[in-house]
């Protein structure tokens, strides 16, 4: 009997150990890690969702800073960080996974994105697929919930800018330095860099630099400085390998040591579309082109585009300038004083011109002639130009006339047009056509083009307006003849 109470005794206290041991468990889930790097000084750890169909961001933040909804957006800091590549290659794929396809909704404000000498450098290699990123700015900070009825990019100014205390000084630290495996789309942004003219910066918006492409829509560039940047190249922009499509951006007040104020697309591996753009008061403090710079076998294309160039210092100075293939379709270059080589350079491949505008302005000289003359494909109307350079007889030389004071108006030279002068004149199904049937290398770029603009774009001018389309006035402003 008493063996038969112990065993009951010891198998009672072993059930009532099980018992407690399970009453002293919990059910742990995996969570994701917390959206830090290694680099990071942030004071707290935000768990990001997996699951939001897309974020809302304020400069500073508010609420639970998860970004899922305005009422909980997350902070310039949060934003950087999930943009960022990590040194763990798992946390930007999960980043790239929490990315993919999703809408990033910027309420106004200004938005510190360089800090510690460096910006932000998205890569994607590790990931699957390539990744598309979308990021809208011009949000009332106002706003609440998931409400995106109020947005206003006039009004609600979104800038993502160089913090003025940070000492960035390396050339791809720039404020997004972009490499492989993403489409970033960008609209109603602008992209400040702070720099006074007189500074010597080393900061430029973007540094392109992998197999990747970036769409700018409605946005600005301005006051970048890459002065003491190595190489001081590309104010703006420096796009060494990859795709760039701009659409109805202004670039403005940048500054390089050469070669390309605004920007530079450097080689054969890069390639610039740019449609209904405005260039101005970009500059180079030594020699070569003060607006935009391309190098061996790069291509450029752009529509309805005007470029007025800065002065120069007599350097070797133009406003567009380059060996690499060109496309200018509907564009207005202007020159401006101590340009000593015009406005357009293009010596190594036929730069195709049609229905473009290329006014001295304080300059002396326009198109320069240097080894290969120029592709016309007629109703091009132009100042000062070298002899020989391509003209044809559906051109119009122009220099007798007295042009307007150089001057932008609602982004464009306005002009008008002598009829006594001027007997040839393009429609757009003739420029439409020119622009199709631009190649390289046997490569249907201006498809290309013309894919991404869309004809209607060629039937309207740089500030939106109709064009006659039976009639068209040469360069990117068009009065409706």
């Amino acid at each position: 009997m008493k063996k038969i109470l112990f065993i009951l005794s010891y198998l009672t206290m072993i059930a009532c150990a099980l018992f407690m041991n399970q009453a002293c468990q919990e059910n742990y889930e995996m969570v994701d890690p917390p959206l830090v790097t290694g680099t990071d000084d942030l004071d707290e750890e935000v768990i990001m969702p997996e699951d939001l169909e897309c974020y809302y961001v304020s400069p500073t933040g508010k609420g639970s800073l998860d970004g899922s909804s305005w009422d909980n957006a997350m902070s310039a800091d949060y934003f950087c960080n999930l943009l960022s590549a990590n040194s763990d290659a798992d946390i930007t794929i999960e980043n790239a996974e929490r990315l993919d396809g999703k809408n990033i909704y910027l309420a106004a404000g200004e938005y510190k994105l360089v800090k510690n000498d460096a910006g932000i450098r998205m890569d994607y290699t590790s990931y699957n697929s390539s990744v598309d990123i979308y990021i809208e700015g011009g949000y009332d900070p106002e706003s609440t919930g998931g409400d995106l009825s109020k947005r206003d990019t006039k009004r609600f100014i979104t800038s993502l800018i160089r913090n003025t205390d940070s000492n960035a000084g390396k050339t791809t630290n720039s404020v997004f330095q972009l490499g492989n495996q993403m489409n970033l789309y960008f609209n109603g942004c602008v992209f400040d860099g702070k720099y006074d003219k007189e500074t010597d910066g080393a900061v430029r918006a973007f540094y392109s630099n992998g197999i990747s492409s970036l769409y700018l829509t409605d946005c600005v560039i301005k006051n970048f400085n890459v002065k003491k940047a190595t190489p001081p190249r590309g104010g703006a922009i420096f796009i060494n390998q990859g795709n760039v499509f701009m659409n109805n951006v202004e670039i403005h007040d940048n500054i390089a040591g050469d070669r390309g104020g605004a920007l530079i697309v450097a080689n054969g591996n890069c390639q610039l579309f740019m449609n209904t753009c405005t260039l101005y008061e970009n500059y180079v403090t030594g020699q070569w082109s003060t607006a935009i710079h391309t190098g061996g076998k790069a291509i450029m294309c752009m529509n309805n585009t005007t470029i007025w160039g800065a002065a120069g210092n007599d350097d070797r100075n133009i406003v567009v300038n380059g060996d690499g293939y060109f496309l200018f379709a509907n564009t207005t270059i202007i020159g401006n004083e101590k340009n000593n080589y015009g406005v357009l350079r293009s010596p190594s491949y036929s730069a195709v011109l049609v229905n473009s505008l290329f006014s001295k302005g304080k300059g002396t000289r326009t198109i320069y002639l240097d080894k290969s003359s120029y592709l016309s494909k007629g109703y091009n109307v132009y100042q000062a130009a070298d002899q020989g350079w391509g003209a044809t007889e559906k051109d119009t030389d122009y220099s007798d006339v007295q042009m307007p004071e150089p001057e932008l108006t609602d982004g464009v030279y306005q002009w008008n047009v002598s009829e006594e002068k001027i007997k040839n004149f393009a429609t757009t199904r003739e420029v439409i056509d020119v622009v199709r049937d631009f190649k390289v290398d046997d490569k249907a770029i201006g498809v290309s083009f013309l894919e991404w603009c869309g004809e209607s774009a060629f039937s309207i001018d740089g500030r939106g307006k109709s064009r006659n389309v039976e009639k068209m006035q040469a360069g990117a402003y068009d009065a409706g003849l």
